[in-house]
């Protein structure tokens, strides 16, 4: 026990050691922001700040684009196995290897982290987030969050007490979309056979998408089907952003506005069969995936083979829910009643009769304004990683 007391009180003046013996020359001092002065205020992260500066993270930390530190404390890292230490030690790239994974792109705070499923970092493997009542569980350690109060404009801080691993197992930052999409095959009805859950699907059954092509434009038509058999209809405008795949897209629902691109949402195209009969698409931060097929119905293994290539591009299995059948309702007819007209009374009546179901249907045969997708002048979007 007392070598163990010993070895803790240690392990700050074996970061500062090694840091000495690096240095030559100009010495590379780590940023004197607010929130690295708060850090330095607690007096709980002198482990980390000092393993940042053997890392050579002051170019991290004093970017202007928002960043999320996990920055364990002391009693983190006193929980690593000394042979753990002695090695990053020795190894100062793989110790900013793994520094590196406790900071992620964009400022994430709690209210953040509690709608998101992961969050991508500076190392390129994404931190898996989940949440378990007031707790949050990083990959598959339950922790505490505690955020520090006092912190720049574009970074924000979580004490963390345990120090995360990244492993070849997690998901990389970035999924691949396929190379070429021919959006004149991708045109036609798309059935859903599963999907992450999302607020504008919580209340489907089954789920379609139409795409046509009219005028140059590609229009959407998005349909599920309710509980109470009713069905909701959406459609939207889009465009792509990426003519050299057409695998990158924007669409928006936005009324009106959605043909201009006002609040577009990012489509990606990361799986598409030569047939052109089976397709998956999300979002580059992974909160949306469809699962779709031309098929109405599909065999178990499909659907279980369709999610295993989700899987391989870093998509949770346990988020992924299976779409129930989108059901065909055949329309009712009418029986006709027979009457007791004469033949003229019929003709005369059968005559009115016609013209008024003709002025029926020609209230109904309205040209469908759709959303369109839109497949010229690509702007894309600003991507910070």
């Amino acid at each position: 026990m007392k070598k163990v007391l010993i070895f803790l009180a240690a392990l700050p003046f074996f970061f500062n050691t090694a840091l000495a013996e690096r240095k030559s020359g100009d010495e590379t001092k780590l940023s004197t922001t607010e929130t690295v002065g708060a850090m330095k205020h607690t007096r709980r992260f002198r482990n980390f700040l000092s393993a940042a500066r053997i890392a050579g993270l002051d170019d991290i930390v004093t970017i202007d684009h928002p960043i999320t530190i996990f920055a364990p404390n002391d009693a983190a890292f006193a929980k690593l196995p000394p042979e753990t230490v002695e090695y990053l030690l020795a190894n100062p790239l793989e110790l900013r290897k793994l520094l590196l994974y406790h900071i992620g792109y964009g400022r994430h705070d709690k209210s953040d982290l509690r709608q998101k499923k992961e969050v991508k970092t500076f190392h390129g493997r994404v931190i898996l987030v989940d949440q378990d009542s007031e707790e949050f569980i990083l990959n598959s350690s339950t922790l505490r969050l505690g955020t520090l109060k006092k912190h720049d404009r574009n970074i924000i801080v979580h004490e963390i007490n345990e120090v995360l691993m990244p492993s070849e197992e997690l998901p990389a930052n970035n999924f691949q979309t396929v190379e070429y999409v021919d959006l004149s095959r991708y045109l036609g009805t798309w059935y859903q056979q599963g999907a992450y859950d999302a607020f504008f699907n919580l209340r489907c059954q089954g789920t379609k998408a139409e795409y046509t092509l009219k005028h140059h434009r590609i229009r959407v038509k998005n349909s599920c089907q309710l509980v109470n058999g009713k069905e909701k209809v959406d459609k939207a405008y889009a465009k792509v952003v990426d003519e050299i795949s057409n695998a990158k897209l924007k669409v928006s629902f936005v009324p009106l506005l959605g043909y201009f691109g006002v609040g577009g949402g990012d489509y990606q195209i990361i799986h598409l069969d030569e047939e052109y009969t089976e397709a998956i698409v999300a979002d580059r931060n992974r909160n949306t995936l469809f699962i779709l097929t031309r098929e109405r119905e599909i065999e178990e293994s499909k659907y279980e083979e369709l999610v295993q290539i989700a899987v391989d591009q870093g998509f949770r299995p346990e988020y992924i829910k299976r779409t129930p059948v989108y059901e065909v309702v055949e329309p009712t007819v009418e029986p006709t009643e027979p009457n007791g007209h004469t033949d003229g009374d019929s003709h005369s009546d059968n005559h009115d009769g016609n013209d008024h179901h003709n002025d029926h249907n020609g209230d109904n045969h309205h040209d469908d304004h759709d959303g369109d997708l839109v497949i010229k002048d690509p702007v894309e979007t600003d991507v910070i990683f």
